[in-house]
């Protein structure tokens, strides 16, 4: 599978898609955190949280009903409520850290999950990232001492709730990655 889509990319017109379809995934990635920042000015985090969780949800669940047959295992429910209230989490920590620092700080925090994934992997699952990964964190790192050491940007409370937020999601991430094998993904979405 993953050689199908490695040699569909090697065709020039579907590279040229690919590319635009990650480009405008990142804008959209990106301004995200200025909307989030205005919306915030007038509606209370948690409000604001509440109805996006609630609109995916009502969104989702006909589908699944309608979808699923049988009982679904205990075993998926805990799992389904585990990574459910790791993604909570961390939009809520990302949310209430936005209040108080800018989006690009914001922006820049969260997409450290992407660098921890890999760093958490070693710890609990035993897997070592390959050199571009363990590169990849020592960037990090070091954008972090720019950040944090003095003369740089306050780091201040909405740095360390966007920074717990990276934390949780890339928990949920590995969490996403050892548990979603075998389960519908519409109920662990839903």
């Amino acid at each position: 599978m993953i050689r199908q889509l490695a040699d569909a990319y090697r065709t020039p017109g579907r590279r040229l898609a690919a590319d635009v379809a990650l480009m405008l995934t990142a804008l959209v990635w990106g301004t995200n955190f200025v909307v989030v920042k205005q919306t915030l000015a007038q509606v209370p985090p948690m409000l604001f949280l509440g109805f996006r969780f609630a609109v995916a949800f009502l969104f989702l669940w006909p589908f699944l009903l309608c979808r699923r047959r049988g009982r679904i295992p205990l075993r998926d429910w805990a799992r389904a409520a585990v990574t459910g209230a790791l993604l909570f989490a961390g939009f809520a920590t990302q949310i209430l850290g936005q209040q108080f620092t800018t989006p690009g700080m914001s922006g820049f925090l969260t997409g450290i999950y992407v660098v921890l994934v890999p760093l958490f992997g070693i710890v609990l699952s035993r897997r070592f990232p390959g050199a571009a990964a363990l590169a990849a964190a020592v960037l990090v790192a070091v954008g972090l001492g720019f950040l944090f050491l003095p003369g740089g940007t306050a780091f201040g409370p909405g740095a360390w709730l966007t920074l717990a937020c990276a934390v949780l999601f890339a928990l949920h991430f590995l969490a996403l990655g050892r548990w979603s094998r075998g389960m519908d993904p519409l109920f662990l979405t839903a």
